[in-house]
């Protein structure tokens, strides 16, 4: 008799299946490699607002401040290149989990620093945390959901969850400056770390392990071109013709010529030239770091001068930037359907045009800036990320070639952290110790331009998403 037919003969429909447990576990296991994002992001923005407080308790100068911003942006892109190897190599799943607890215990190192070269230090170690999990994240996304419709979608959660972040972040760290002490800056991250690494373990599988060498060399000489470039940018107000300064100009050069040299003679390089040769891997991953320059730089910026000049409420600074972060995290929740009809191309080109666009119109206040006449033109700006992100890590991820998504994530991440570092770096040397108003215009005409820089950059990418 038919499986299909009861005992009268007559057929019968098939049962329709249970529902798919799968997909439920794919979906639980985003939530927990986006809080590992989320963690990254978070401690690149939530000590912005602290700065004041940090240069006062440690008796830092503003040299010193932007250490403790780039210091863990400069070490996370130095490192990121070698953990997409590493990813590829030992496993998304293992990779991010081994950087959950790295993570966790550095951050307990800045919690209860006592100078400035411990907190920088353990700054340097949350950065070797972070570059496990960052490209881990985005290659366990990939894995989770390798349908490219879904992944689209997967993709603008992730973006949504992780740029939230940089709403969270600054009002969290007025918050706790303003009640408990900007040590819970740091403290706050071990119970998020423990809850993500029990979800990951239990939700998101194993996935694949591909052979790949690890480049330490390339590493090395990456962190050298990488540390100098930012030390010199930050002490550049000493001239060129300081011997730090000329120093670090020196070092940066001698570093780059050894990536290049390394690279080159590497049995296993971090770049491959299969990968480079991919345009939109490669300009997507400059967009990727103009966009950072622009945002770590501008958060930076703006904590110092309107705390410091302005004198405003740090908690008001904080919620304004989270109204910023909203803006782009509505966007993100579309960004699936949004991507599908326009495409990358469009989309980040518009998005990076909108984020210049909202950056300029802030020069337009009258006399003293209020949060209104900053922040109503940052919410431009935060939908200009929410068009921005996702279609670009889309287009980065689905035109790597096969094998290499790890290393493709990990250059993608590692330009933006670059970017960021930079941001922080040269903004803070442009607005200065003692910020005037022609200062914080200086720096955001330096904050649109590489905007429109970076949508220059966006023209290269597909038009239509990477199946």
């Amino acid at each position: 008799m038919s499986l299909n037919a009861s005992s009268t003969g007559k057929p019968q429909h098939p049962v329709a299946p249970p529902p798919d447990r799968a997909g439920s576990a794919a979906w639980l296991g985003l939530a927990a490699v986006s809080a590992g994002f989320f963690l990254v992001v978070l401690d690149a923005t939530i000590v912005s607002l602290a700065l004041p407080t940090l240069g006062r308790d440690l008796h830092a100068a503003l040299s010193g401040l932007q250490w403790i911003v780039s210091s863990y942006t400069v070490a996370l892109a130095a490192l990121l290149l070698v953990a997409g190897a590493a990813t590829d190599r030992f496993g998304a799943r293992r990779l991010f989990l081994i950087g959950l607890v790295v993570f966790a215990l550095a951050s307990l190192g800045c919690a209860v620093a006592q100078d400035l070269s411990q907190i920088i230090s353990s700054r340097v170690a949350q950065a070797i945390g972070a570059a496990g999990m960052l490209p881990a994240s985005l290659a366990l996304v990939g894995e989770l959901f390798p349908d490219a419709a879904q992944r689209g979608r997967a993709l603008g959660i992730w973006g949504g969850i992780s740029g939230a972040a940089l709403g969270v972040g600054p009002l969290l760290g007025g918050m706790f400056v303003q009640t408990v002490g900007w040590r819970y800056v740091f403290a706050i991250n071990v119970p998020v770390c423990a809850v993500a690494a029990l979800v990951t373990w239990w939700k998101v599988p194993p996935g694949k392990v591909v052979f790949r060498r690890l480049d330490v060399p390339g590493a090395l000489a990456t962190a050298v071109f990488c540390g100098a470039l930012t030390y010199a940018v930050i002490d550049g107000h000493r001239g060129l013709t300081s011997v730090p300064v000329l120093t670090a100009v020196l070092l940066a050069v001698a570093g780059l010529v050894a990536v290049v040299a390394v690279e080159r003679m590497a049995a296993a390089p971090m770049l491959t030239g299969e990968l480079l040769r991919r345009p939109a891997v490669t300009f997507g991953s400059l967009a990727g770091m103009s966009y950072n320059f622009g945002l770590y730089g501008l958060i930076f910026v703006l904590s110092l001068y309107l705390q410091g000049t302005e004198h405003l409420d740090p908690i008001a600074i904080g919620l304004s930037l989270l109204l910023l972060a909203a803006a782009g995290m509505a966007v993100s929740l579309y960004n699936g359907a949004i991507l599908r009809r326009l495409g990358p191309r469009l989309c980040t080109t518009t998005g990076m045009v909108c984020a210049g666009l909202g950056v300029l119109c802030m020069l337009a206040h009258p006399g003293h800036p209020g949060l209104a006449w900053i922040f109503l033109p940052g919410l431009v700006v935060g939908v200009g990320g929410g068009l921005f992100t996702a279609p670009l890590t889309s287009a980065v991820l689905g035109t790597a070639p096969p094998g290499q998504r790890g290393l493709a994530s990990a250059l993608l991440n590692a330009s933006r952290q670059f970017g960021g570092a930079l941001g922080a770096a040269v903004l803070g040397t442009v607005l200065g110790a003692s910020p005037r108003a022609t200062d914080f215009h200086h720096a955001l005409f330096v904050t649109g331009g590489a905007y429109f820089l970076g949508a220059l950059m966006c023209v290269t990418l597909p038009r239509r998403q990477p199946t």
